[in-house]
């Protein structure tokens, strides 16, 4: 298992183009080291990074470490119902991921 939780890579959306190429580059190189059927568990607080951004970024990541990526589980923050309409209150996603060769 390898786990990737750093610091903000994007604290505006003028930064959200080099969080992207860093988060890919940061992934790939956890795929690097694991063995195949280990898990991966990486993490963005970035609030500019939503979801789907953050999915795409790993399956980029990847191909470039030629391994394959099976999602198991996405997480975030629990927040109350009132804050749901809320977006920027879906900073934190956590994904948990299987890893195997390609």
């Amino acid at each position: 298992m390898c786990v990737v939780d750093p610091p903000k890579f994007a604290r505006a959306r003028k930064d959200l183009e080099a969080a992207l190429k860093g988060y890919r580059r940061l992934n790939a190189l956890a795929l690097g080291v694991i063995t195949d059927g280990g898990l991966l568990v990486t993490c963005s607080c970035s609030q500019q990074v939503d979801a789907e951004a953050f999915e795409r970024v790993l399956a980029g990541a990847a191909q470039d470490a030629r391994r394959r990526l099976q999602i198991l589980e996405v997480r975030g923050l629990r927040r109350p119902p009132a804050a749901a309409r809320v977006p920027r209150g879906r900073y934190l996603k956590c994904v948990f991921a299987r890893v195997t060769d390609d």
